[in-house]
């Protein structure tokens, strides 16, 4: 997975946490809060995982990571989530 900027879609968010996957197989990510107002929704998440894999075009060091993420996205009725913010 290079470093590119990927699209904010649903195809590029499932590209990007398929590489995610990828890298780190035994990924973790649990929700810490999540705030919603109207149709937006506000996620403080906690990753963990190892990093076994080469990834967004780092090699892979093997070690333990523990980060904190906020993701922000937007639904709407028709055309579903938008908006996404996955880690960078």
């Amino acid at each position: 997975m290079s470093r590119r900027k990927r699209a904010s879609t649903k195809a590029g968010i499932i590209e990007f946490f398929r590489a995610y996957l990828a890298a780190f197989p035994d990924l973790r990510m649990d929700a810490q809060d999540v705030f919603v107002s109207g149709d937006e929704v506000v996620a403080r998440v906690r990753a963990t995982g190892t990093n076994e894999g080469d990834f967004m075009g780092m090699q892979a060091p093997g070690k333990r990571m523990d980060v904190q993420l906020i993701d922000i996205m937007r639904f709407g009725l028709s055309t579903g989530a938008d908006g996404f913010a996955p880690a960078r």
